[in-house]
This record gives C-alpha cells, sequence and structure tokens, in this order.
C-alpha cells in the first residue's frame, strides 16, 4: 500500500512537473492555449452562419468567442459547464491575466484599422456584483452595464451611447428597444474597418445599397455590401 501510494506521488508530481514546465504561464502559452479552442469555435460559428444566411454574411466569430468567456467569469455550476463546453477557455488566473494584456496590447496595435466596442448588458434586477463588471472589463476589454430592462428604450440608448462613443460616432445604432423585451441579458459587438483595411482587404468588392429591414418595418438604411 505504501509503495503504491509513493509511486502515485512521483507519477503526479512529474506530471504536475511536465506541465508547469510545457505551459508555465507566459504570453506564449496563453496564446498556446488560446488559438485552438478559439479556432474551433469560430470555425462551427462561421458554419453556422454561413449555414443560415446561404453565406452573405461578415461576421467576427472570435468577439461572441470572448463574450461567451467573459460571462463565464460570472457563471457556476451547469451555467458554467455549458458555456464551457462551446468556448474551452482556460480557467487558470494567471493566464487570463496574460490574455488580457494580449487583448490590450491588441486593441493598442489596431486603433488606427479599426474601431471595435463589445458590450454585454444585463438587467440589474440580477444584483450582478460589481466586481464581475469590473473584471470583464479589465480582462477582455467588454464594457458590461447594468440597466433597467423594464425601460427597454433607455436602456437602449444607454448601449448605442457607449457603442457610439466607444467607436468615435462610426457605428452609433446597434440596438433597438424591442431587443431588450423578454430577456435579462444583451450581447453586442461593433467593429469597423477603417478605409485604408478595407481597401487592401476587399478592393472594388463593395457596393452602396439600400436595404429594408423587415424585423424593423421595413426602415431602409443604407449598408456596404460585398
Amino acid at each position: 500500500m505504501e509503495i503504491k501510494l509513493f509511486t502515485f506521488t512521483l507519477v503526479s508530481l512529474w506530471t504536475y512537473g511536465v506541465l508547469a514546465y510545457e505551459y508555465h504561464c507566459s504570453k506564449r502559452s496563453a496564446l498556446l492555449l488560446l488559438k485552438r479552442p478559439a479556432y474551433e469555435f469560430s470555425l462551427r460559428m462561421l458554419q453556422k452562419v454561413s449555414q443560415e444566411t446561404d453565406s452573405h454574411f461578415v461576421y467576427s466569430p472570435i468577439s461572441t468567442w470572448l463574450q461567451l468567456s467573459a460571462l463565464a467569469e460570472g457563471a457556476d455550476g451547469r451555467t458554467f459547464k455549458e458555456i464551457w463546453k462551446v468556448t474551452k477557455h482556460h480557467r487558470n488566473r494567471c493566464f487570463k491575466r496574460q490574455l488580457g494584456e494580449i487583448l490590450n496590447k491588441l486593441s493598442k496595435d489596431l486603433k488606427n484599422e479599426c474601431k471595435r466596442k463589445s458590450v454585454i448588458a444585463m438587467d440589474k434586477l440580477m444584483a450582478v456584483k460589481k466586481f464581475y463588471v469590473r473584471q470583464i472589463e479589465k480582462l477582455y476589454g467588454i464594457k458590461a452595464l447594468l440597466l433597467d430592462f423594464n425601460e427597454p428604450e433607455k436602456s437602449a440608448r444607454k448601449v448605442n451611447q457607449v457603442t457610439k462613443d466607444g467607436t468615435d460616432g462610426l457605428v452609433d445604432n446597434i440596438v433597438y428597444y424591442d431587443d431588450f423585451l423578454s430577456t435579462v441579458l444583451l450581447m453586442s459587438d461593433a467593429n469597423y474597418f477603417k478605409k485604408s483595411i478595407r481597401d487592401v482587404l476587399f478592393v472594388n468588392k463593395f457596393r452602396n445599397e439600400d436595404v429594408d429591414d423587415v424585423d424593423r418595418g421595413n426602415v431602409s438604411t443604407k449598408i456596404d455590401i460585398l
């Protein structure tokens, strides 16, 4: 019994040593642990979106992956397990800090090429802890808003204002009042590529057209279409 216990201890220590050696907490290790789950999630989401829209859609799945990972910070039990099945993100706190630094640097590097604002709006009746709000803003750069969903028009204005401020006025109307009906949580993400990078990626691929939004009462709006 003592020999078996000693052997088990040695194996456990050796395994821990190998894992610590291969995945010591660094930006390089954080990137390695980030790439695969983010890639697999993105692939599944893009396939689903492509099927639902007949491939007529431009979508950034990494933003959704980050938002779901941020939601997991405040989840537990069954809810956390369901989110983690989808994201497969690393749960070590040190790696989360490294990820936060990577995302902050990425945002700074891309500030001249694109504008992005990610928002998670939650009904304040859920009594979400302020610590959670601070954590997801610090780690993921996502703005968390505690709003009164019983006042949907006011809530929509606040989300739109935060988005407008975060994109220097480039995106100013991303949610509507009826998005806040019969729900307690809403995620939105606005990405705007400036003309310089749009020209590089999609030379002569855009055309500006009037599109009727059936869900909003056939309101006509101009959008760039690939």
